[in-house]
């Protein structure tokens, strides 16, 4: 969880969030899908999110992200995590 999270949640609270992930690959587009969504806190708050990775149509050599996060934290925590993330061959957005 990260640290500006942990603020929100009572200190008796578990500070670690189990997640599930699907991955769809689809080799034909060329394209990667994942749904993720936490599986405890969930009475607290859910968060799904879902992300298609592709190619940039700019630059075939990297990778877009396009991301729908599922609540205003999901939101504020993937913007943190654009900021400080960029995987080899992507580009951050």
């Amino acid at each position: 969880m990260p640290c500006w999270a942990e603020r929100l949640f009572p200190a008796n609270l578990a500070h670690s969030v189990y997640i599930l992930e699907e991955s769809i690959v689809d080799p034909q587009n060329q394209t990667v899908t994942t749904f993720t969504w936490n599986i405890n806190h969930a009475r607290l708050m859910v968060v799904e999110e879902r992300c298609v990775y592709c190619v940039n149509s700019d630059n075939r050599s990297w990778t877009e992200i396009v991301g729908k996060p599922g609540s205003p934290l999901a939101y504020l925590a993937s913007l943190e995590l654009s900021r400080n993330l960029v995987l080899p061959g992507s580009k951050a957005m």
